[in-house]
């Protein structure tokens, strides 16, 4: 190892030992001090390089080696909440700032007594510590976290959503956490004011837009790219497919124009596991932020996670030749009369897949006209007898999806919410007319109840059922392999 690499490291090693210190993160005991119920937790050491070459040191616990807690789940933000943010980013004309909060779970403060060993790299001369704050790796650290920031950030005015809790609303700006990370969405002015009010309360690096070449300004979060142009916003994720291109050693490979050819097969040898379960890991990221490209193909080479064979491995590594070809690629929000209004995309595949003649079911709902906020392309868990039957299957999941779309709108943007029924667009005549009419299926009860699911959410002006021509459905992509013409009806390259 380099000198200068080395003095890095060691430079990142104590600045983590002193951060324990300055937060009073522990309270040092002899071993005679221990009670008779304390088993000491080893705490090790986690060494990781960071965007731009940043060394990081984080001290951890072997969560695996504490014992179990009821109370530990902490929300997560919902990519569904950020792309609203954005959408009303653009037809409002304001801007946005991001910030990432620095040893963020050593403010959590612990209930629990939590006796632990420190690693070799510290100071300890022979001593346990008891912990005070809720290390990483601790079982309910996150909440701890999540628990001290909403207390903080009421304290600061901030009110929190109740459809998504980690959406907090003040004024006309908006704030969005994951973790550590926040976006702040609203006026230039006075979303720098209240981020700063935020790293007052806990030490943290800004991130301010930065401007192109192009006359766009671009912001990173969450390892996307948001690029804020005059009339339109877009999210990219260009350095993480380069990341999982050189990862997966693709980054010289030769691009092709859609992510899968045919429906995926599994047959030949046994590939390696490993690598498959981690590339297609590496992509499900992508789709659930910036690329609905790519989720019937991860659809599709999920189902063969526990037992890839060579088929499966060449059709992943063919959606990784895509991404060398794409990896600009993202979806964009444009200025719109329509901007608010929440409308649905439903088809189904029937009978795909091979073996089993399970369905497919692809979703896409849409604000601005096209503009995605959601998509999903999944297999349908029931085995559908018809077209008609698994399209109703799929469009119920759609209706469920809307609902909750608008209810995340009227929380988040109580102002801009559009009360009249959000169209819901089929491609099935049969589908439309089985939900159209008012008595029983006469076939099973699952299927009936779907029906009716629909049918009420209508009567209550909720959804607005249409039918739309194969041509023009923005959830054909979603079912079935298809030209790269269609994918981009959604997709801005």
């Amino acid at each position: 190892m380099e000198l200068s690499v080395r003095e890095g490291w060691v430079a990142a090693l104590r600045k983590e030992e002193n951060a324990f210190k300055d937060k009073g993160t522990y309270t040092e005991i002899e071993a005679k001090d221990l009670l008779p119920g304390d088993k000491p937790v080893p705490l090790v050491i986690l060494l990781e390089e960071k965007e731009g070459g940043r060394q990081k040191a984080r001290c951890i616990v072997l969560s695996n080696r504490c014992p179990a807690v009821e109370e530990k789940y902490a929300p997560v933000a919902n990519w569904e909440s950020v792309r609203l943010f954005l959408n009303n980013m653009v037809n409002e004309g304001q801007t946005c700032v991001s910030f990432d909060i620095s040893e963020a779970f050593l403010h959590g403060e612990l209930k629990e007594r939590v006796v632990v060993r420190p690693p070799p790299q510290f100071e300890s001369h022979g001593k346990f510590w008891v912990l005070n704050k809720a290390i990483y790796g601790l079982q309910q650290a996150p909440l701890m976290w999540n628990k001290k920031l909403h207390k903080s950030l009421t304290e600061l005015g901030w009110a929190r959503c109740k459809v998504d809790p980690c959406v907090y609303i003040q004024r006309g700006m908006r704030l969005v956490i994951y973790v550590d990370d926040g976006l702040i969405v609203g006026d230039d002015a006075d979303i720098n004011h209240e981020r700063d009010q935020i790293l007052k309360a806990f030490k943290g690096r800004k991130t301010d837009p930065v401007a192109n070449d192009y006359g766009e300004k671009t912001i990173k979060f969450l390892g996307a790219k948001i690029t804020i142009g005059e009339s339109t916003v877009k999210i990219s994720q260009e350095e993480i497919v380069e990341k999982v291109l050189k990862t997966f050693s693709m980054e010289d490979s030769h691009p092709v124009k859609t992510p899968l050819a045919k429906n995926l097969e599994n047959h030949g040898d046994a590939a390696d596991q490993k690598v498959y379960r981690s590339t297609v890991g590496s992509l499900m990221y992508l789709v659930t932020t910036s690329r609905p490209d790519l989720a019937f193909a991860v659809k599709e080479l999920s189902r063969f996670l526990e037992c890839p064979k060579a088929s499966a491995m060449t059709e992943a590594r063919r959606v990784l030749k895509y991404l060398k070809g794409t990896s600009h690629y993202g979806i964009s929000f444009s200025k719109s009369s329509d901007a608010y209004l929440i409308e649905g995309y439903s088809d189904s595949d029937f009978a795909g897949e091979v073996p089993g003649r399970k369905s497919t079911t692809g979703n896409i709902v849409v604000v601005g006209g096209s503009s995605p906020i959601f998509w999903r392309s999944s297999t349908q868990r029931l085995t559908t007898l018809s077209t008609s039957e698994a399209e109703l299957v799929a469009l119920t999941d759609l209706a469920k999806e809307v609902r909750y779309a608008r209810k995340l709108m009227r929380d988040i943007y109580p102002e801009k919410f559009v009360k009249a029924p959000s169209p819901i667009h089929c491609d099935n005549q049969s589908t439309i007319k089985i939900v159209a009419q008012d008595e029983n299926l006469g076939r099973t009860k699952h299927l009936d109840i779907r029906g009716c699911f629909i049918r009420d959410n209508i009567r209550q002006k909720v959804l607005q059922l249409f039918y739309a021509n194969t041509e023009v459905n923005l959830a054909d992509f979603l079912t079935k392999p298809l030209s790269r013409a269609k994918i981009l009806e959604v997709l801005t390259p």
